[in-house]
């Protein structure tokens, strides 16, 4: 991995952890920002970080992290998302949030991001996907692969069913294995490639379409200004894909290790009904549904268990989890998501965008002239256009070989 000293940033963030609290935010919606706040400290509060934080607790941390001597070159997803840190009070509130109290949540997420390293590290490290990619769940769902809204998005990367239906994911009464971070992982990587094939030269219009939409992100601007919701939350992924490369955090792999073998193996006598476990744990349905996810009928043999090697700790009546829901509305940032996720149906991944800004004057038709091989009608089709064209849309145009 190629390493350089980026002092100016560098300084910008020492400066931030020194006087974080006198940074002036007034005129900030800080709607999405605080949301994401919101969501992440009920992600905390779930059944497997409960326990994690129990037996490894951060409030015994009383001194903010320090910054890297050294720290990875932005990447080309990192450096389009430059702009987005042009409001730097934007910029400063997400800092807030994250270097507060000692850095408590950036501590926290990275503890979360460890629990899934292995499997995110190893799928990434096959791919040609910039390396920043890797902290969507971190922004999605604030890093739960038990996340779900319903039948349309669920598992780490939020992935369609039809999506993991393609990619060879077994979906059935009993299993559903988009809950599972190795198996939600490959399905998202093949879609992001998709998407990256479609906008081979706009990283972060790739971001953008696999959390809004294909439509979405071609007659997005491609600017700061177009959506404010999305700008906030575009500035806060910039600020969390280089604070978790640029502090000095611990890895905890090897504490999860240690706290899922102390857990307790499930007893099995051919099959095991989920009421059963609920007993013999002394647990709820939403701590179970959290910590075995991707069980979502009432029985299963214990070969299924055997094989996915499931243990849960004894939890016990957690108070606070009765009152935690994991309904998509307060875990996904983006209120705006019009869209499925990556919708594989909405594009022919062969076709290369050849992005179009809408000037004074433009029409369909005289826009299809300027790109030989092309027909108003085609790009009518393939931007979803219903009604006119406006000045400042993005129009994606097919890049004829």
């Amino acid at each position: 991995m190629r390493f350089a000293i980026h002092q100016q940033h560098i300084l910008s963030i020492g400066l931030l952890l020194i006087g974080m609290h006198s940074a002036t935010l007034s005129g900030v919606s800080q709607e999405t920002i605080k949301k994401w706040e919101g969501s992440f400290d009920e992600r905390t509060h779930y059944a497997d970080f409960a326990s994690f934080q129990s037996r490894f607790p951060f409030e015994s941390v009383s001194k903010t992290p320090a910054l890297k001597s050294q720290v990875p070159a932005l990447d080309v997803l990192e450096e389009a998302l430059q702009p987005w840190g042009e409001s730097k009070a934007i910029e400063n509130l997400a800092m807030q949030v994250l270097m507060g109290e000692n850095a408590l949540r950036l501590r926290q997420l990275h503890a979360l991001y460890s629990l899934y390293k292995a499997d995110l590290e190893t799928h990434f490290s096959k791919s040609n996907l910039p390396h920043s990619f890797i902290w969507l769940p971190a922004l999605v769902n604030q890093f739960n692969h038990a996340h779900s809204n319903g039948s349309q998005n669920a598992g780490l990367w939020n992935n369609t069913k039809e999506l993991a239906l393609n990619q060879g994911l077994t979906i059935s009464s009993k299993i559903d294995e988009r809950f599972i971070p190795d198996k939600s992982t490959q399905a998202a990587i093949s879609s992001l490639l998709k998407l990256q094939r479609r906008f081979p030269e706009n990283p972060e219009r790739v971001l953008v379409a696999y959390v809004k939409g294909m439509a979405y992100a071609t007659r997005w601007t491609g600017k700061p200004g177009y959506d404010a919701d999305l700008d906030e939350w575009l500035a806060l992924y910039k600020v969390i894909s280089r604070l978790m490369v640029n502090v000095q955090l611990e890895d905890r792999s090897l504490d999860w290790v240690q706290l899922m073998a102390e857990w307790n193996a499930l007893p099995c006598n051919q099959i095991v009904l989920r009421s059963d476990v609920l007993k013999q744990m002394s647990m709820t349905e939403t701590e179970l549904n959290q910590l075995i996810p991707w069980w979502i009928g009432n029985s299963i043999g214990c070969e299924e268990l055997t094989n996915r090697q499931v243990r849960l700790p004894v939890l016990g009546p957690l108070a606070s989890q009765s009152t935690i829901s994991t309904d998509a509305s307060t875990t996904i940032p983006l209120e705006t998501l019009d869209e499925p996720i990556a919708e594989s149906a909405a594009y022919d991944e062969g076709i290369k965008c050849l992005l179009h800004e809408v000037k004074e004057g433009d029409t369909l038709w005289n826009i299809s002239k300027r790109y030989p091989g092309t027909t108003p009608e085609w790009i009518t089709e393939i931007n979803g256009i219903k009604d006119y064209i406006r000045i400042g849309q993005v129009l994606c145009i097919p890049r004829i070989p």
